[in-house]
C-alpha cells in the first residue's frame, strides 16, 4: 500500500507540474476537456515507465525505516529470522512490480506515447514535427544507395534524386532525376526528368526521359527519421523498424537499440534498488527515517544521472548500446550485493 500511495501522490504532483507548463498552449489551441483528459490518461504509463524504480526505492526505504524505528527488524533477527529470509517478501513484491513494469515498457506505454507525440505535434509544439528534411542518404532493402537533396512531406516529393546500384565495389547503374514523388493511389514512386546511366563491361548506355516508375522499397515516412518515433513503437514493432533502419543505413539505428535495451534494463533496476533500499534501511541511524530518505534520494539522483549519462554516450558516440544501457545496473548491482553482505545480520 505504501508503494501505491507514494506513486499516486507523485503522479498527481507530476501531472500538476506538467499541466502548469502546458496550460497556455492548450488554451491557445482550444484543446477540449476530453482531449486533455485523454492526454493525461496516456501520460500516466509514460511517467510510470520513467519513474517507477524511484517510486519503488522510496517506498522500500520509507516502509523498512518505519520497521527499523520501531525495532521490529532487530526483534525479528534476534528471534532467529535470517536477514535473507527478511528480504524475501520485499524481493517477491519487487519481482511482481518489475514484471508489470516490463509489460508496461514493452507494450502499454508505447501505445500511450503515440497519442502523446501526436498531441504534442498538433497542439504543443507543431514546429518540431518535420515537414521537410535535407541531404538524405539511405540504403534501400535491395542494397542500392539513394540521395535526396530535399524531401517535402506535404506533397511526398523529393528533389535532386540520385540512385546508385553496385556490382561489387563499382557502380553499374546510376539514376538521376530532378524530382521523385510518391503516388498514394498506387503506392508507387515516380521520377521526373531523369537520366539513366547503365554500365556493362566497358560499354555505357544513357537514357533520358520525362517520367518513369521506380521501386526503391521505401515509403515516404522512411525519409522522416525522427528519433522520437522509437518511443511510440511496441517492442515487436521496434524490432521490425530497427531492421528497416539497418537496411537503410540510417543514422538513428543506435537510438533504436538504446530504446530496446532500456525497456528491459529499467524493470531490472527495480530489483537492484529494492535490495539497496532494504539493506540501508534495516539499520538504525541518527536522524531516523529522514536520514534514510535523504540517503535514498542521493542514491536515486546518482542512479538517474548515470542512466542518462550512459544513454547519451551510446547515442552520440557509437559505443555499444547494450553495454552502455546496462552499466548503471551492473555498478549498482555490485553496490547492492556489498550493502546486503554488510547489512545487519
Amino acid at each position: 500500500m505504501t508503494f501505491f500511495f507514494i506513486i499516486a501522490l507523485l503522479l498527481i504532483i507530476t501531472i500538476v507540474i506538467d499541466l502548469t507548463d502546458k496550460i497556455d498552449n492548450m488554451l491557445e489551441y482550444k484543446v477540449s476537456l476530453f482531449e486533455s483528459v485523454r492526454y493525461y490518461l496516456n501520460y500516466i504509463p509514460y511517467i510510470i515507465s520513467l519513474l517507477a524504480p524511484l517510486f519503488v526505492f522510496i517506498s522500500v526505504i520509507f516502509f523498512t525505516s518505519r520497521l527499523t524505528e520501531r525495532s521490529e527488524v532487530i526483534a525479528m533477527i534476534s528471534g532467529g529470522v535470517n536477514f535473507y529470509r527478511l528480504l524475501l517478501p520485499f524481493m517477491g513484491a519487487a519481482f511482481f512490480i518489475a514484471a508489470l513494469l516490463f509489460v508496461n515498457n514493452h507494450f502499454i506505454a508505447p501505445i500511450g506515447n503515440k497519442y502523446l507525440l501526436d498531441f504534442k505535434y498538433k497542439y504543443l509544439d507543431p514546429d518540431e514535427y518535420l515537414t521537410q528534411v535535407n541531404s538524405i542518404n539511405l540504403q534501400t532493402p535491395n542494397g542500392e544507395l539513394i540521395y535526396v537533396s530535399n524531401f517535402n512531406f506535404n506533397n511526398n516529393t523529393g528533389y535532386k534524386f540520385q540512385l546508385d546500384r553496385f556490382e561489387g565495389k563499382k557502380v553499374d547503374y546510376r539514376l538521376r532525376a530532378r524530382s521523385l514523388f510518391y503516388v498514394d493511389s498506387t503506392d508507387q514512386w515516380k521520377v521526373r526528368d531523369y537520366l539513366e546511366r547503365k554500365i556493362e563491361d566497358e560499354n555505357e548506355t544513357l537514357n533520358k526521359g520525362n517520367l518513369m516508375d521506380i521501386d526503391i522499397g521505401l515509403i515516404p515516412e522512411d525519409f522522416r527519421m525522427l528519433v522520437t518515433d522509437r518511443e511510440k513503437l511496441t517492442t515487436p514493432e521496434l524490432n521490425r523498424q530497427l531492421q528497416r533502419e539497418k537496411q537503410k543505413g540510417s543514422k538513428i539505428v543506435q537510438f533504436y537499440q538504446v530504446e530496446k535495451h532500456k525497456r528491459t534494463a529499467i524493470p531490472v533496476s527495480v530489483l537492484i534498488l529494492t535490495l539497496i533500499g532494504v539493506s540501508i534501511s534495516s539499520k538504525k541511524r541518527r536522524g531516523g527515517i529522514g536520514m534514510n530518505l535523504a540517503f535514498g534520494m542521493l542514491i536515486s539522483a546518482v542512479f538517474v544521472l548515470s542512466m542518462n549519462f550512459t544513454e547519451t554516450i551510446a547515442e552520440n558516440t557509437g559505443a555499444s548500446s547494450s553495454l552502455s544501457v546496462w552499466v548503471p545496473n551492473m555498478i549498482f548491482g555490485i553496490l547492492a550485493l556489498i550493502l546486503m553482505l554488510r547489512a545487519q545480520k
